[in-house]
């Protein structure tokens, strides 16, 4: 058995032993999750957890191994069977007492949302830079993406839109993935085409957090409920006109106007200027808490083969 302490370590807090499975890259003692629950307890990562965090990543089934509390993480738009987990985190709002709603544009950009506060030099700054263009970064063209790439070819027909990610890609060169190089390829542009594969709500990544970031003008598709969140004078919203073709118009108009531009620069990035409530970590450890003190949902087969195999091995 693997028992590795975190930093910290307070005689005062009860221990709880984690573990993750099916992450993609993920480092175990310091991520989202280790960090909200040092709060309150001592952490330590085991192959013999109290509670396992799992999620999709490349179809993983590993937690079939595992007979703990279970909380399935995904930023996605989909949940598995219910009766593999006992919570849930994902971007979807959904009424279910065992999901509890964990915005992707958290935990998946670099961006401290504090980053995002405006101050009065903000738009005085961008204006001196004398922007151009949109930039855009995305890896996936498939069929679920389909709407993205049609806006993005034909925005391009109208104005000048540099592709950096590993698809659509029209620059000579894959800008990395990580969050302050995309926030350095955006920072170049005036627009950022900010557009999930799909419209879902709640579904929101970080594509509009790194436009934000980047001080570049969002232009948004995807979470139907993202004016809720952000503040919708401060990034133009695809899904506020009726077509495509209006809402590129308004695109090329904000482009050319000054006066129109300098608006949207003006306009705080959050509702009164102040980070959205899914930001408060509380929310996402509280929820961790009451998956612990309830009752045991999650279930596998006592024979089946995921079962079998983790009595042979531990």
């Amino acid at each position: 058995m693997i028992l590795t302490e975190l930093p910290k370590f307070d005689n005062e807090k009860p221990i709880l032993k984690i573990d993750f499975i099916g992450f993609s890259g993920i480092i175990k003692t310091n991520n989202f999750f280790t960090h909200i629950l040092q709060k309150d307890f001592n952490v330590v990562i085991s192959d013999k957890p109290d509670l396992l965090f799992f999620s999709d990543a490349g179809g993983s089934t590993g937690h079939k191994l595992y007979t703990c509390k279970k909380i399935f993480f995904t930023g996605e738009s989909v949940l598995p069977s219910s009766k593999n987990y006992d919570g849930a985190f994902a971007p979807l709002e959904i009424d279910y007492d065992r999901h509890q709603r964990l915005p992707y544009y958290v935990i998946g950009t670099e961006c401290n949302p504090k980053d995002l506060i405006k101050d009065e030099k903000f738009t005085s700054k961008i204006l001196n830079e004398n922007r151009q263009g949109c930039g855009f970064m995305v890896s996936n063209i498939g069929r679920r993406a389909k709407y993205r790439t049609n806006f993005y070819t034909k925005l391009s027909k109208k104005m000048s839109v540099f592709s950096g990610g590993r698809a659509l890609n029209n620059i000579g060169k894959n800008i990395p993935r990580d969050g302050y190089s995309k926030r350095d390829f955006l920072s170049q542009y005036k627009f950022s085409l900010a557009m999930e594969n799909k419209s879902a709500k709640g579904y929101a990544t970080e594509k509009i957090i790194d436009a934000m970031w980047s001080r570049a003008i969002p232009i948004y598709h995807g979470d139907t409920l993202i004016n809720e969140q952000f503040n919708s004078k401060s990034f133009i919203n695809i899904s506020d006109f009726k077509n495509t073709s209006e809402a590129i118009e308004y695109i090329i108009e904000v482009d050319n106007n000054a006066e129109l531009y300098k608006k949207y620069l003006n306009e705080p990035y959050f509702i009164n200027n102040k980070p959205n409530k899914w930001f408060n970590e509380e929310i996402y450890l509280n929820f961790i808490k009451k998956i612990l003190d309830s009752p045991k949902v999650s279930t596998e087969s006592k024979l089946s083969r995921y079962t079998l195999t983790k009595r042979m091995h531990y």
